[in-house]
């Protein structure tokens, strides 16, 4: 399947990502990774997605790759137009603070604000809001 998809797409620019990590031996994965070499992409991860083994490493290439994207605000507008579900104790919030932190260069803050919207789940005009 991986070559039928490599034949019809340029793959010069591609990234082959070999998953299982965690439960293959090492030797499989070497043999995983000289299979895929035939495909000549541009990079190879061996990765798990269980355990997180070499997600990192991906996702810090595929940001490199990545172009800056547009402002969509001005440095000094805050926005509240972002609606999100916080979760339970408000750890989805938390854990998207934390990553988005670790991810801004020094000396940049990042402020969250929770604005509750009671029964929001009772009210379709709040649900499709949030874009479900």
């Amino acid at each position: 399947g991986d070559r039928w998809v490599a034949d019809r797409m340029d793959v010069t620019d591609s990234v082959v990502i070999v998953n299982k990590l965690d439960i293959a031996k090492p030797k499989q994965v070497l043999a995983m990774l000289q299979a895929a070499s035939a495909l000549e992409a541009r990079e190879y991860f061996p990765v798990s997605a269980t355990s997180g083994e070499g997600i990192d490493a991906l996702v810090e290439y595929l940001i490199s790759r990545l172009p800056p994207g547009p402002k969509y605000f001005p440095d000094d507008e805050i926005s509240d137009l972002k609606g999100m579900v916080i979760g339970k104790g408000g750890l989805i919030l938390k854990q998207a603070g934390e990553r988005a932190r670790a991810q801004l260069p020094e000396g940049v803050y990042l402020e969250l604000r929770v604005k509750v919207d009671k029964d929001w789940q009772r009210r379709a005009e709040r649900v499709e809001r949030l874009g479900y």
